[in-house]
């Protein structure tokens, strides 16, 4: 298989881990990525799939005197950002000092950094053809390598050996679980529809469905949101707010 070809498959199915839901643009095509599951409002706990050992962690932080709802805004932030749960205590110490949300959640990004996938050279990448390890696996590990900060080589042999995402993503205490979601195409219709509408570029409302559809809510309200000027975090906070406090 032609380098190039390796490289941008690759990186392409990498690219749908960045968040649990991600955006591609292939040949002008835009494609917009689906959790199966809307969010349910109800349980918390179930559907962030918190583990016996995460809930004992937020019981501490509730014993310290955080309310659960704004610990449940800074999971949700962490959750989407594949982060490290010990990050949940300092996003929450901010915020009970009078920080907005949004000024917290950029702060994060800024001191943590967005998830970029790993361009792999041509020798790294006969390697991982060679290993029997699935596209899916090898996107996996690039994403955990760069939450946890281990060695890509290290969680490869983890996982070449038998260890499991689960157990490895537990054992790193991260917040996340990895999944690849179907995709569903984004129409240059819709595209033009809501440019007409709002006023908006192409990646504006792209950026915007995308967020509408982590949060489970109804895009044209963060279409409105976007168009007001508000900024990514100012989105995420307004309305992670919304459903939890």
């Amino acid at each position: 298989m032609n380098i190039k070809i390796k490289k941008l498959i690759i990186g392409l199915l990498i690219i749908t881990l960045v968040s649990p839901l991600a955006v591609l643009m292939l040949n002008g095509t835009f494609i917009r990525t689906y959790a199966e599951d809307p969010r349910p409002k109800s349980d918390f706990y179930a559907y962030y799939n918190i583990s016996e050992s995460q809930r004992d962690y937020i019981k501490d932080l509730i014993e310290m005197g955080y309310p659960l709802e704004k610990i449940q805004v800074g999971y949700a932030f962490i959750y989407d950002r594949f982060g490290k749960l010990e990050h949940l205590k300092s996003i929450l110490e901010k915020e009970s000092q009078g920080e907005s949300w949004a000024s917290v959640f950029e702060a994060y990004d800024l001191t943590y950094g967005i998830f970029q996938p790993t361009s792999f050279d041509s020798d790294s990448l006969d390697t991982l053809m060679q290993s029997h390890l699935s596209s899916d696996e090898i996107m996996i590990i690039d994403r955990i390598a760069f939450a946890s900060e281990e060695a890509f080589d290290v969680l490869m042999i983890q996982v070449m050996e038998g260890t499991s995402f689960e157990e490895i993503i537990d054992a790193l205490e991260l917040v996340g679980h990895i999944k690849l979601y179907p995709r569903v195409q984004v129409t240059e219709e819709v595209l033009n529809h809501y440019q007409n509408q709002y006023a908006l570029e192409d990646m504006q409302i792209i950026e915007a469905m995308v967020i509408a559809e982590k949060l489970d809510l109804n895009e044209k309200n963060i279409l409105e949101s976007t168009a007001q000027g508000m900024t990514e975090y100012e989105i995420l906070g307004y309305y992670l707010q919304e459903i939890f406090e």
